[in-house]
């Protein structure tokens, strides 16, 4: 697979605790490279990852990827486009705004939540460590499926749950499977 497009909407700034967690966990499996809607970021030489930030959801005509709503995503008829088949959403279980664009899509998202509910869900969270666990089998990008299972997640520092938990779902979507630290 070559390059993977993730696409986190609803961006406030630019080094919001998403972002942040997003560029340490796609930096520690296989590389990212950026754009906040102002400048480019590469620190890695062939990332595996394009990360695009943006406030709203972009015209996405093609394409495989993943689509994640960040908590400040806010959503705007005029301003929120359809996107391609191939693009996976992930949001928070509670996260009203991305549901309402997501309504009539027909797309299935990854929901991530504190309870069993969500795709993803927390079974333990410290400052070191976390078990996130896959509730339910989980389509990937490269058209294989990923069975639930308990993901062990060694932490550098300290990480809110939703971040930890989207982040997971863009590895394991990607093909990454197994223990994670980040």
């Amino acid at each position: 697979m070559g390059q993977i497009t993730i696409v986190h909407c609803g961006v406030k700034n630019k080094n919001g605790i998403m972002s942040r967690v997003l560029r340490r966990a796609l930096s520690a499996y296989g590389g990212v490279q950026w754009f906040d809607g102002a400048a480019v970021s590469c620190p890695d030489q062939r990332p595996r990852f394009l990360l695009y930030e943006c406030t709203d959801i972009p015209k996405i005509t093609s394409g495989a990827g993943i689509l994640v709503f960040d908590n400040g995503f806010v959503y705007s008829q005029e301003a929120s486009r359809a996107f391609s088949d191939g693009f996976v959403p992930i949001l928070e279980g509670e996260n009203r705004e991305a549901a309402k664009a997501l309504k009539g899509t027909g797309k299935i998202a990854v929901t991530c939540s504190p309870s069993a509910r969500g795709t993803l869900s927390i079974a333990s969270l410290d400052y070191e460590r976390a078990a996130v666990s896959l509730q339910r089998d989980l389509w990937i990008l490269d058209g294989s499926v990923v069975e639930p299972m308990e993901i062990i997640v060694g932490l550098s520092q300290k990480t809110p749950a939703y971040p930890l938990m989207a982040a997971c779902g863009i590895l394991l979507l990607s093909g990454v499977e197994g223990s994670y630290y980040f």
